[in-house]
């Protein structure tokens, strides 16, 4: 199953797929529940890149954690103020090594994000790793925590 995600995912970035931000395409191979989940970090990924703080809202459970790759922590009222300021606007967005795994209720998505955009004004660029684990808790999936490593930054 591993080396078939992992196939899978090389097979999408070689041809382009993973872009805008957007988590694979639907997959024959995926479950169900699997690709419920990436219907929803799609549209995460998506509200980020647009700015969308009412599906963010909508996405994000009431008690999530938000871990940065320089170790700070948000929660769900800091992390949504933070994209309605714009004070960190992501203009492009490229994720690789996409994995997800499911178990009943949660599921854990792991991948390698390459994004630019601005903070405070200036233009960056960062490659990060990120876990984000996702619950369903009598309603649709939510994103309960994300975890990011940062890999390597530019700013301008």
């Amino acid at each position: 199953m591993r080396r078939a995600l992992y196939l899978s995912a090389i097979a999408v970035v070689l041809l382009g797929g993973v872009m805008s931000g957007q988590a694979p395409a639907r997959d024959a191979h995926y479950t169900k529940e699997q690709q419920e989940v990436v219907d929803v970090d799609r549209s995460l990924n998506e509200a980020v890149l647009h700015g969308d703080v009412a599906a963010l809202d909508r996405i994000f459970a009431p008690d999530v954690m938000f871990i940065g790759g320089d170790g700070r922590i948000w929660n769900k009222q800091q992390r949504i103020e933070d994209y309605r300021s714009r004070n960190r606007a992501l203009t492009s967005e490229r994720m690789i090594d996409f994995d997800i795994r499911v178990f009943q209720t949660t599921a854990i998505v792991a991948f390698t994000d390459w994004v630019e955009g601005t903070r405070d004004g200036r233009s960056f660029k960062t490659r990060s790793y990120l876990t984000r684990v996702y619950m369903k808790r009598g309603g649709p999936w939510q994103l309960v925590h994300q975890q990011s490593g940062t890999l390597e930054t530019s700013s301008r």
